[in-house]
């Protein structure tokens, strides 16, 4: 089993994997489930702040879109564009729904070593995923002194010299 958990540290969108995690683990399950929560309720405020400004879209929608999962800001785009709002999702993100636009709601707070620690709790195995989209080396390898015990060395935005730095690293991390 794992799970993917979206964290943010000093603004910075940081996403750690848990593989292996026990899918019964208390503390796991409550915080999923608050995560989920959290997310209805921003998914909410954001869709008041569209209607606000004059769009006609509806949670139901937006919720008909995320097929019974966790609603995000992805699928309010699509409701924009399924709406004739935006031309694509993209567009929604960088007209309205990215941070500092007008629908943007700031998310619940998550910090990558609260992560770490629940999965280690959970009994599985931490791993940084997609380290390319971070930035800045410095930032990467601060958050794997966070205690991760691994990192996403193949991901389809990391260019080759990217794959190559992450499986360098992540041997002489060992």
């Amino acid at each position: 089993p794992g799970v993917e958990l979206n964290t943010e540290k000093n603004g910075m969108e940081i996403h750690i994997l848990g593989y292996f995690v026990d899918p019964h683990y208390s503390l796991l399950e409550e915080k999923l489930r608050n995560i989920r929560e959290a997310r209805l309720v921003r998914g909410q405020q954001m869709v008041d702040k569209l209607i606000n400004m004059g769009f006609k879209i509806t949670l139901d929608q937006v919720k008909e879109l995320a097929s019974g999962g966790v609603i995000g800001r992805p699928h309010i785009a699509m409701a924009l564009k399924r709406n004739g709002y935006v031309n694509s999702i993209t567009e929604a993100f960088d007209r309205y729904l990215g941070k500092g636009r007008p629908a943007y709601v700031p998310r619940y707070e998550f910090v990558p070593e609260e992560a770490i620690e629940l999965i280690k709790k959970a009994g599985g195995i931490s791993i940084l995923a997609h380290p390319g989209l971070i930035g800045s080396l410095a930032d990467i390898n601060h958050i794997i002194d966070m205690g991760v015990e691994g990192i996403e060395v193949f991901y389809p935005e990391h260019d080759p010299a990217q794959t190559r730095y992450f499986l360098e690293l992540s041997y002489s991390r060992q």
